[in-house]
């Protein structure tokens, strides 16, 4: 049968829950206090053999010790065991992070993560 996975898993009754949510939540703790969403999407992905989805998330940092907080968040997340029902993180990544100065003249960190997602077989 030349069905993709995820056709087979969802006519079996086996339709995995999306891990966006928890991936999320997971971060928000690593990053702390003082930090907020911005924004966040996820895309579909697959492979030849794997099946998941691809997350972006931007993040934004406030205080003074915002960039400090920032760098331990990119330091720690891509090795964090992330825990997620029926999905694993298979990567993630710090693609950007900006300093800048709010409408308030504090200093405020922007990140641009990106993480992949992959179901489990």
């Amino acid at each position: 049968m030349n069905a993709p996975v995820g056709r087979l898993a969802a006519r079996s009754g086996m339709i995995r829950a999306d891990p966006h949510q928890a991936l999320l939540a997971q971060v928000m703790m690593l990053a702390g206090n003082g930090a907020r969403l911005l924004q966040s999407g996820v895309t579909p992905w697959a492979s030849a053999t794997f099946v998941g989805a691809r997350h972006r998330l931007t993040l934004v940092m406030t205080g003074r010790d915002a960039m400090a907080r920032a760098r331990t968040l990119a330091k720690a997340a891509p090795d964090h065991e992330f825990a997620m029902a029926g999905h694993f993180v298979a990567d993630f990544g710090v693609e950007a992070m900006r300093e800048a100065l709010d409408a308030r003249d504090e200093v405020e960190v922007v990140m641009d993560m990106l993480a992949l997602t992959v179901e489990e077989w």
